[in-house]
């Protein structure tokens, strides 16, 4: 996304930190929420 790019251009920790916590965040919920809701 745009708030990745330039949050990671800018070196700011605090946006990389958030982009991990969504990435990570969207690992969770692939591999855990949804076989869930499915199953």
């Amino acid at each position: 996304s745009g708030h990745a790019i330039s949050g990671l251009s800018d070196l700011q920790l605090a946006s990389l930190i958030a982009v991990i916590g969504f990435f990570i965040g969207g690992l969770i919920m692939t591999f855990f929420i949804y076989p869930i809701i499915l199953g």
